[in-house]
């Protein structure tokens, strides 16, 4: 059976190309963060040049934390200029990124495996993993997480390849893409650590006179680090972003990304605690599905704990291990900051442990070696299913969709500088009093007033909501924004 999976490796790997198209068709229009960067990476804004859009500016100057230009200003910038305000060409290139990473997971799998069943079952599980609804449903963070990868798995080839043979080119080009992944999301900074066990899985623990040869990445990343902090600013006045160092909510943070990691919905988040309690409630929004998902995961996790009698003793295993916990040690010390975006970085070190499993049950039962994928394949149908009815970026992406649409058709057009009140639908029922009424929803949606001031084309359009603000002034032009017809 090997010998036949590998003869027919490439017909293998079309199959999880369509599998990974069939399964993430993400939803296509705007919502919230995107229609933010659209205004502040908007063409119509003088720029001297492209170039421009790549400098260091500081959160008082943009309104924007974080540098990300190549996935946020250059992309927006580029994209509205050619396409305005159409959401479909985003999405391709949203999926056509994550069908890049693939194959880089993939070639970096077995590489270093030496295995190219490894490799394809790793480039499976990453294919297919419900943890990528994050990353293909949240186009604003979504595409510049999944584009970093993009860059630090070429980065990660290409240093496999210098340890290899030796030739400065590949350090040089590793370098170059290291960059590329550096202004695209600030996780990449965790990149050096995992080249760091990169060079001591190839060359064991004497490697003083290779070390050298990491400097000007970690010299990279600190000079990113430091510009992030003392000049751009960090997000740490805003409640989401808060820190904390203890160490239970710091463990707490990493199981909830590695049981995100094997396909449970994010949501669940959202029905357990504090400490393991678990609310009830959950069984109103997954009806059935938990039916399902639950026994898969139980499954799948006594599977993966029982590979890891043999697991243990490689090298390789361990490697992935380290590059899980680094990639996402950044983000594990925001306990209210949780999302399956930042799983990006860390997927593919996931997807690599789930090889290693298969070949180990591939080798002891091949039966069981099905079972094992089968299930890890279905988990995650199942959740994405369920997502496509309950995740946030999907669910506001329609919602938006259908307000504008809405709005448009009860004010085809309106004059420059006008008011809309967008008030509360007093049919909905709220769901709490923290998410309010449906202007409040609806304010979060369309991210303020930035989505009617692109869709209207007038930076003065003022848009007020009924849970936030009564607007004051002449020709208010009310709108009762609904949550479902």
């Amino acid at each position: 059976m090997a010998s036949l999976l590998r003869k027919n490796i490439w017909l293998i790997f079309i199959l999880v190309l369509f599998l990974s198209f069939y399964f993430f068709v993400p939803s296509l229009y705007f919502s919230q963060d995107d229609f933010f960067h659209l205004k502040v990476s908007n063409p119509s804004e003088p720029r001297s040049n492209l170039f421009s859009l790549f400098y260091f500016r500081s959160y008082k100057e943009t309104g924007i934390y974080f540098y990300r230009p190549i996935f946020r200003e250059f992309l927006f910038n580029i994209y509205s200029k050619f396409f305005g305000l159409n959401p479909l060409p985003f999405r391709i290139t949203q999926l056509f990124i994550h069908l890049i990473n693939i194959v880089l997971t993939y070639i970096l799998v077995v590489k270093i495996s030496k295995d190219k069943i490894v490799g394809i079952i790793a480039s499976l599980f990453f294919a297919i993993s419900a943890a990528n609804v994050g990353v293909l449903s949240y186009l604003a963070g979504g595409i510049q997480a999944s584009g970093m990868t993009m860059f630090a798995l070429l980065t990660l080839i290409l240093f496999w390849k210098f340890l290899e043979s030796g030739r400065l080119k590949y350090s040089i080009f590793s370098f170059f893409f290291y960059l590329l992944s550096l202004a695209s999301h600030e996780l990449a900074m965790t990149l050096p650590f995992i080249m760091m066990s990169l060079l001591i899985l190839k060359k064991g623990f004497e490697v003083k006179n290779r070390v050298s040869k990491l400097l000007p990445f970690f010299i990279a990343s600190l000079i990113l680090l430091l510009v992030e902090v003392f000049f751009i600013s960090l997000p740490i006045g805003e409640k989401q972003y808060g820190f904390s160092f203890s160490t239970a909510r710091i463990l707490n943070s990493y199981v909830w990304y590695f049981v995100w990691s094997l396909g449970m919905p994010e949501m669940l988040l959202d029905f357990i605690g504090p400490g393991i309690k678990f609310n009830p409630n959950l069984m109103k929004f997954w009806g059935d599905y938990f039916k399902i998902i639950f026994p898969l995961f139980i499954f799948i996790s006594l599977l993966l704990l029982i590979s890891l009698k043999n697991l243990f003793k490689q090298k390789l295993f361990w490697f992935f291990v380290f590059w899980f916990v680094v990639s996402i040690a950044p983000v594990v010390f925001l306990p209210l900051h949780r999302s399956t975006y930042y799983l990006a970085l860390s997927l593919p070190a996931l997807s690599g442990i789930i090889g290693l499993s298969f070949s180990y049950f591939y080798k002891w039962s091949k039966s069981l070696s099905y079972f094992f994928i089968i299930s890890a394949v279905a988990l995650s149908f199942v959740t994405i299913l369920l997502s496509q009815k309950t995740y946030w970026a999907i669910t506001r992406a329609r919602i938006a969709q259908r307000i504008i649409l809405d709005i448009r058709k009860e004010y085809p057009q309106i004059p420059k500088g006008a008011i809309i009140y967008i008030k509360n639908d007093p049919s909905y029922l709220k769901f709490s009093e923290e998410w309010g009424g449906t202007s409040k929803q609806a304010s979060v949606i369309l991210s303020g007033s930035d989505a009617l001031q692109l869709i209207y084309h007038d930076p003065t359009l003022k848009v007020f909501y009924e849970d936030l603000a009564i607007p004051r002034g002449v020709g208010v032009l009310p709108f009762t924004a609904k949550m479902s017809h």
